[in-house]
């Protein structure tokens, strides 16, 4: 595990414990020196650590905002667990099930009807049919894992607006994808 930090107006405004191969990027955060905490400056290049006397103190909404911010890249990041990244991608995998329904529709349907089912026929499976099935049945299993994916993105966004202390709303945006 690794701590990242969330800057704002040169301060950090939350800290993160992340896996050791998670790029703090995808959460809208970078590394900082061991022992930085929220209240820390970063001019880009110095670490500085905040003095007794005056401690700056970001607002809750902007703590919140960074928080919802890392929520949302973290949904994502676990998403990209799932499936490949890119709208294109998304297109191709929308188009692949309408072929795939519509192959199971009527199986006298050719490659011009459903050219992708096709080019996946000794990949996906043996037969336009199995990859009809393989790609109905993974989209079926997708759908599941995104609800649950959303679920606790959406009830983490507001538990963060409840939060009423800086440590609340980090707590809330601390969610195990994986559970």
């Amino acid at each position: 595990m690794k701590q990242a930090c969330v800057i704002d107006a040169g301060v950090v405004v939350n800290t993160l414990m992340l896996d050791d191969d998670a790029d703090p990027a995808d959460f809208g955060a970078m590394l900082g020196p061991d022992g930085v905490g929220i209240g820390w400056s970063f001019n880009g290049t110095d670490w500085i650590a905040p003095a007794n006397t005056v401690v700056p103190v970001p607002s809750l909404e902007n703590i919140r905002s960074a928080a919802k911010a890392s929520v949302d890249a973290g949904a994502e990041a676990y998403r990209l667990t799932y499936i490949t990244g890119g709208s294109g991608q998304a297109m191709a995998y929308q188009q692949k099930l309408e072929e795939a329904k519509a192959y199971l529709a009527d199986l006298s349907l050719t490659t011009i009807e459903c050219p992708h089912v096709f080019a996946e026929i000794g990949i996906t499976g043996e037969t336009a049919e199995a990859v009809a099935q393989v790609v109905v049945g993974m989209h079926a299993a997708w759908q599941v894992k995104s609800a649950e994916i959303e679920r606790k993105r959406l009830a983490a966004k507001v538990a963060i607006d409840v939060g009423e202390t800086a440590e609340a709303i980090s707590a809330a945006a601390e969610i195990d994808w994986g559970a």
